[in-house]
């Protein structure tokens, strides 16, 4: 098995890139290059077993340190540190309309759902969790998830092994 020479990673946010080469495009153009291309959207899940993850960003991923720069969002007022997960626009048409309860509050760091049960929990099963924290929230219940996701940060509980 031969490792390819030249490898080229599209990540696209699902947005208009005016002006410039869409994902699809340049991607085309690499592969008449012969450059092998993994085209990645935003918020794809990643698995223990993906080949793209080194085994730096695997500590990262596996100590949460790369939600870090997520601080400079909550510094900014764009996120909150409790909160549901920020949503990926590809994925508000396929909410039920109550689901869309979840965005009455600004999007978090970690959540309810975060801290009860993770990669463990079906899409649909997060999405219940983050509406319930919106119609549940207050102070003691965020010290509380706070509390949680140090614990599982800490022990490493609810996370993708790899």
């Amino acid at each position: 098995l031969e490792a390819p020479s030249k490898v080229v990673i599209l990540l696209t946010d699902g947005r208009s890139n005016a002006g410039r080469l869409s994902p699809d495009q340049a991607a085309e153009v690499a592969r008449a290059l012969g450059i092998k291309v993994y085209t990645v959207g935003v918020g794809t899940a990643v698995g223990g077993d993906d080949p793209r993850i080194t085994k730096v960003g695997g500590l990262l991923r596996r100590t949460s340190l790369d939600e870090l720069p997520n601080l400079v969002n909550v510094l900014r007022g764009e996120m909150a540190i409790v909160g549901p997960r920020p949503t990926i626009p590809a994925h508000l048409e396929h909410y039920a309309p109550f689901q869309h309860r979840r965005h009455a509050v600004p999007p978090g760091m970690t959540g309810w759902a975060q801290v009860n049960g993770r990669v463990g929990v079906r899409w649909g099963e997060r999405i219940e969790r983050d509406c319930w924290y919106v119609e549940n929230r207050s102070p003691a219940l965020d010290l509380r998830i706070i509390a949680r996701t140090v614990k599982q940060v800490v022990t490493g509980e609810g996370l993708d092994p790899g």
